[in-house]
């Protein structure tokens, strides 16, 4: 799955530098108090940039939670790994002790 996300974003790219290339004429960019005067490749570059930001941002809390899980996880499985040696030690002493001995009557 993660190769196929791979490979969108790669031709989203490739469609950006391709409309990047193809219109090199100015723009005038107008927004509230903001006037700026670029090309349309810089504009659709810093649009790409602030949109991979934004999702970026939307999914930090999403990401800290998984590793949180995970961490808290290993930490199980650390403990119950730890559990089942000590009772494996426990049963074979037992089965040591109860074992008949050999000696003479």
């Amino acid at each position: 799955m993660t190769y196929f996300f791979m490979i969108i974003g790669f031709v989203i790219l490739l469609c950006i530098v391709i409309a990047g290339l193809q219109n090199g004429l100015p723009l005038q960019f107008k927004f509230l108090l903001w006037d700026l005067q670029t090309t349309v490749t810089a504009m659709l570059f810093w649009a790409a940039v602030a949109g991979a930001l934004v999702v970026a941002v939307i999914s930090l809390p999403k990401l800290a939670a998984k590793s949180m899980e995970s961490r808290r996880l290993h930490k199980e499985v650390d403990r119950l790994e730890k559990l089942c040696m000590e009772g494996t030690k426990a049963r074979t002493m037992v089965r040591e002790k109860s074992k008949p001995t050999d000696a003479p009557m």
